[in-house]
C-alpha cells in the first residue's frame, strides 16, 4: 500500500469514486459521511491523509478540522469543495490545509495531488510550506476596471504562466473577448453609468468557460452572497494576496443543468461538445446522480429510472453507470437504464450495468416497471 486515506464527504456517490480511483492506485481507504463520523474513525486508527468536503450536515469541514488541530492532530489535509466562497476556503487555511480541490474532480487530478502530499509524508518530512496553485499553462486573465490601480499589484501575485490584459470599460472588454478565450474575467471599477450586474451578463455571453470575479473592498459585508447575486463566481479582496489569487483559478466557472428528476426518473440532459469531453463531467454528474437516488429512495420509490439517453461517449461512462447501479442497490432500489444501441453497447461488457434492464425509452421502462408490479 502506498498509504491510507480518510474520506470524508456527505455524497455517497463522490466517496465511492474517490475511494475506487485511489485503491486502484494502491491506496488504502476509509470513509466518513460528516466530521462526527471521521473523528470517531480518527480516535482509532491512524491515517496519512484526510480528504475533507467543505460543507457537510452533523459537522462541516471547518469544524472538524478546527477540533482535529485542537486535538493536536496534525495529518495532512487536502480540502474538496465545490462552492465558490473562497473566504470560506481561506479561513480553513489558516488550520495547516495541504491542498484543496475544486469539485468536479478527475481521477487523474485526485491521484496527483494525493500523492504529492503523502510522498513526503511516507519519508518522514513535513509537506512544507503552502504550494501554491499552479494555473493550465498560458492561462488567460482579463481585468475589467477604469484606471491601473490593481493590474500591477495582480500581476505580481499571479504565477508566470498567466497572461494578464486590461480593458478600461465593457465595450473595450468585449472587443477583447471577440479575439481572446479568457480564462478568468476580473472586475473592478467601472466607468460612470456603467454597473457590474450588466458587465458580468454582457461577458459571459461572449466567455461560456470563463469564471467571473469581482473585486470588493474589506469592509464589504457579505461578499460571498453580493458577487453571486450580482452573477459572479467569486471576488477577490483588497489587498490581494497570493492565496486569493491561487483560489480564484482553482474555481470553475458555473456549470450549466447536468439532468433533472421527475419523481423517480432521472435523465441526463444533453451538453455541448466541450462539456461533453470535459475529464470532469463524470464526476460532477455522477454526484448529482448520488444525490438524486438518495432522494429518491427517501421518498420510499423501490426502482428507479436513469436516462442515459444524453450521456457522452466517453472511456468513464461503463464505470459511471456500474456505481450509480450499486449505490442504487445499496439504497434497495433496483435500477433501469434507458439508451441508444450505442449505450447499450458500451455497457455490456460491464457485470453491473449489463444485469439491469435496459431499454430503450423512458415510457418502455416506466410500462415494464408498471407491469412488474401488477
Amino acid at each position: 500500500m502506498h498509504g491510507s486515506v480518510l474520506i470524508v464527504e456527505d455524497s455517497r456517490y463522490v466517496r465511492r469514486l474517490f475511494a475506487k480511483s485511489l485503491a486502484d492506485n494502491g491506496y488504502e481507504t476509509f470513509e466518513a459521511q460528516h466530521g462526527i463520523e471521521a473523528l470517531r474513525i480518527l480516535k482509532d486508527r491512524a491515517v496519512d491523509l484526510i480528504l475533507l468536503d467543505l460543507l457537510m450536515p452533523e459537522m462541516d469541514g471547518p469544524e472538524m478540522l478546527s477540533e482535529l488541530r485542537a486535538a493536536g492532530n496534525s495529518t495532512p489535509v487536502i480540502l474538496v469543495t465545490a462552492v465558490t466562497d473562497t473566504r470560506a476556503i481561506a479561513d480553513c487555511m489558516a488550520f495547516d490545509v495541504a491542498d484543496y480541490l475544486v469539485k468536479p474532480v478527475e481521477p487523474r487530478e485526485l491521484f496527483e495531488r494525493v500523492s504529492k502530499v503523502i510522498a513526503p509524508v511516507a519519508r518522514g518530512a513535513t509537506t512544507g510550506e503552502y504550494s501554491r496553485f499552479a494555473p493550465p499553462p498560458e492561462s488567460r486573465t482579463l481585468l475589467l476596471e477604469q484606471s491601473n490601480e490593481h493590474i500591477e499589484q495582480l500581476r505580481q501575485l499571479m504565477p508566470s504562466t498567466v497572461l494578464l490584459q486590461r480593458a478600461a470599460d465593457t465595450d473595450a472588454a468585449l472587443e477583447a473577448c471577440r479575439s481572446e478565450d479568457f480564462d478568468k474575467i476580473i472586475v473592478g471599477s467601472l466607468p460612470p453609468g456603467q454597473s457590474h450586474e450588466s458587465a458580468c451578463q454582457r461577458l459571459r455571453a461572449h466567455n461560456l468557460r470563463a469564471s467571473f470575479f469581482i473585486i470588493y473592498g474589506r469592509q464589504q459585508k457579505d461578499p460571498v452572497d453580493s458577487s453571486f447575486k450580482a452573477g459572479f463566481d467569486g471576488f477577490l479582496l483588497r489587498p490581494f494576496s497570493a492565496k486569493q489569487v491561487d483560489l480564484m483559478y482553482a474555481v470553475k466557472a458555473r456549470e450549466s443543468e447536468l439532468l433533472v428528476v421527475e419523481d423517480y426518473v432521472i435523465r441526463m440532459l444533453q451538453q455541448s461538445s466541450q462539456q461533453a469531453r470535459s475529464g470532469n463531467y463524470y464526476s460532477r454528474v455522477g454526484e448529482l446522480v448520488g444525490e438524486a437516488l438518495e432522494k429518491i429512495a427517501s421518498d420510499a420509490y423501490e426502482d428507479v429510472v436513469v436516462d442515459l439517453t444524453n450521456a457522452p461517449e466517453n472511456p468513464l461512462l461503463p464505470g459511471f453507470v456500474a456505481i450509480v447501479v450499486q449505490l442504487a442497490a445499496e439504497l434497495e432500489m433496483e435500477a433501469h437504464l434507458v439508451g441508444t444501441d450505442k449505450v447499450r453497447k458500451c455497457l455490456a461488457e460491464n457485470k453491473f450495468s449489463a444485469a439491469s434492464p435496459f431499454y430503450p425509452t423512458v415510457t418502455r421502462a416506466v410500462v415494464g416497471i408498471e407491469q412488474k408490479y401488477a
